[in-house]
């Protein structure tokens, strides 16, 4: 199996992707669930978004960083 198989495999994505939840359940106290389950999004806000949210946006954006 490749190094990136989950990069090279969303690289080659031509149309979409399907996120697959893996956790069976969230942290309750984790301030960042506790924020979205009371309705806060970051839409509309590109430069509120957290520091880990730009390395998945690079992910599944256009514009992919490799390491």
């Amino acid at each position: 199996m490749a190094k990136y198989a989950l990069r090279e495999g969303l690289a080659q994505a031509w149309h979409s992707a399907v996120h697959l939840e893996m956790r069976e359940q969230y942290t309750p106290d984790d301030p960042e669930f506790a924020r979205w389950r009371a309705g806060h999004r970051y839409a509309g806000d590109p430069a509120a978004l957290p520091d880990w949210w730009g390395s998945w946006q690079c992910l599944v954006g256009d514009e992919q960083v490799y390491p």
